[in-house]
């Protein structure tokens, strides 16, 4: 029962982690800021969650670089 629950555990945050590298590819698609602000917020949100699950440095790594690049993107 345990190897069934840490798979699925795995399968949700593999899951989590490429809806939030999918919202941060089309986002440069995007046709306004507040769009574009948005999708990467929404990535932040999943790799956040993702986080919550497991210890994993690459989405850490990630969501470090998602914050800076947010932070550039953001209106003043």
């Amino acid at each position: 029962m345990k190897i069934d629950k840490a798979n699925q555990i795995r399968s949700m945050v593999a899951s989590l982690g490429e809806h939030a590298i999918t919202l941060i590819e089309q986002s440069g698609n995007s046709e306004t800021k507040d769009e574009e602000l948005k999708m990467l917020e929404k990535s932040r949100e999943f790799l956040q969650e993702a986080l919550k699950w497991v210890h994993e440095p690459m989405f850490e790594n990630q969501l470090n670089n998602l914050e800076v690049y947010i932070k550039e993107k953001a209106p003043e």
